[in-house]
């Protein structure tokens, strides 16, 4: 909860700060693999590797059910997210940098946003032997590229991890904040 209360109140800021610019809102599903790098004792590190295919996503509310919602894929390219995750010797926190590249291929663009955390991310064991967790987390937008250049922005994610294997699903939902064209 407390995830989403810091990315509401930067998202606010962001729009405060940002009223001249164009933005994007997504909302992405990516499913992926954490693999130990270094398992020192003071530092544990992940390196992450993920895809997310295109999403149509759907949220009702209605007085009977409170909220619904899906996630279905839609025809249309990929996005792929490579990141550091590091928690400094603490079990329940990790820090997080890295990119989301937009539709990667070799005859597109490199659209891409890199992000950091904003603050230390959580992590929730599902179990007593911590194989299984939730982990959650609110980053900022530090650069673009391609048709993210000048980009500015937040968003949060949402993961839940097998920590034996390494997998997990990870949703995402954020605003990215363009710079007018020079057209306008």
């Amino acid at each position: 909860m407390a995830s989403v209360l810091r990315f509401l109140l930067l998202s606010c800021l962001m729009l405060a700060v940002s009223a001249n610019k164009h933005h994007v809102d997504f909302i992405l599903h990516f499913f992926g693999q954490m693999d130990v790098v270094d398992d020192s004792p003071s530092n544990t590190t992940w390196a992450v590797t993920s895809t997310s295919y295109s999403t149509t996503t759907k949220t009702k509310l209605t007085p009977a059910s409170g909220i619904t919602n899906s996630v279905e894929v839609a025809v249309g390219a990929s996005a792929n997210l490579i990141a550091k995750q590091w928690n400094n010797g603490s079990p329940d926190t990790f820090y997080v940098s890295g990119t989301i590249n937009f539709a990667p291929a070799p005859n597109y663009a490199p659209h891409a946003i890199a992000f950091e955390t904003v603050n230390p991310g959580t992590i929730v064991p599902l179990n007593s032997n911590r194989t299984e967790a939730l982990m959650s987390a609110v980053f900022v937008i530090t650069s673009g590229g391609g048709m993210f250049a000048g980009a500015s922005g937040s968003f949060v994610a949402t993961a839940h991890v097998n920590m034996t294997s390494g997998t997990f699903k990870d949703y995402q939902a954020g605003r990215i904040f363009l710079p007018h064209s020079a057209e306008e």
